[in-house]
């Protein structure tokens, strides 16, 4: 049953290879309002949340934008099923690049780079856009459920020079990975679990996310490097920001204190980027799981 179900899997995405690009943008565009409208696709979680950030907003501006974070889901989805079978060359020419001398300057100091990113633009196009341009990208990866993993990955990554790690033994794998040089994907805008996560403040409420990104930079000394993605207002190319390497600080309090102080800093940086293109990011996510006073 599960290898049936690959067949079909691969089978649709390679269909979807022939659909021309301004058809794609407009059945994104209408595969967005089919989610909104008629399906109504985690609306609830997307008004709480947009409710919870934006409370002053009236409610004509709050649909006017829930509207575009629907358009942009839908065209995210569109996205990456034609990202399998899409040509390199032609998957190439999709990208506008800034900052690639920081990372370039991270880098060099032969340690491995961790890059700090999240749910921002179609993260998949931006892992692999830095793949093609001859970085080796490595992405930290949950299991999903109900789908083959290593098929799917395959699929939308390593066709696209991208390798992923298992979040299960992620440890042995970033390790790995920092002693070749690689460039480590870390996402900071999921919520985790209280043994894997530090509280934090994200856009004006409390929030977990995860601290192994800062108790790897400090057992290894490798510098974070914040990265992130954005689509351009013709729907078709996207842009890739690197920032410069985030200055940690080791000297501040305790080692708990230090976590959360740095963690936070991690997640301030994410949130000016989110905040940059506020309809880009996946509001469909239930960032906040946590009470005001849980700690």
């Amino acid at each position: 049953m599960d290898k049936c179900k690959s067949l079909i899997i691969i089978g649709l995405l390679y269909m979807c290879k022939f659909i021309p690009d301004k058809p794609a943008i407009s059945l994104g565009i209408a595969l967005g309002n089919l989610l909104q409208k008629a399906i109504g696709f985690r609306k609830k979680i997307i008004y709480k949340n947009i409710d919870r950030v934006y409370p002053h907003w009236s409610l004509e501006k709050k649909r006017t934008f829930i509207k575009k974070v629907y358009r942009h889901f839908g065209l995210l989805l569109v996205e990456l099923c034609r990202m399998p079978f899409m040509d390199n060359k032609k998957f190439k020419k999709l990208f506008i690049y800034h900052g690639l001398e920081h990372l370039n300057a991270a880098l060099s100091h032969k340690k491995g780079v961790m890059i700090m990113t999240g749910h921002l633009g179609n993260w998949e196009y931006g892992a692999a856009a830095m793949a093609l341009a001859g970085y080796d990208v490595r992405l930290v990866a949950k299991k999903m459920r109900n789908v083959d993993n290593t098929m799917l990955y395959g699929l939308l990554r390593a066709r696209k020079s991208v390798r992923w790690i298992g979040k299960k033994k992620a440890m042995y794998g970033i390790f790995r990975a920092l002693k070749s040089n690689a460039c480590v994907g870390f996402v900071m805008d999921q919520h985790t679990s209280r043994t894997e996560g530090v509280v934090i403040d994200f856009l004006g409420h409390q929030a977990r996310a995860y601290a192994g990104l800062y108790t790897i930079a400090r057992r290894k000394s490798v510098p974070v490097v914040p990265v992130y993605s954005w689509r351009d207002d013709n729907m078709r190319h996207h842009h890739i920001k690197v920032l410069p390497a985030v200055e940690l600080c080791h000297e501040h309090g305790g080692a708990e204190e230090r976590l959360r102080y740095n963690t936070q800093k991690f997640m301030d940086l994410f949130e000016k980027m989110m905040m940059a293109h506020p309809d880009q990011w996946i509001w469909m996510h239930r960032r906040w799981k946590i009470s005001g006073n849980h700690m």
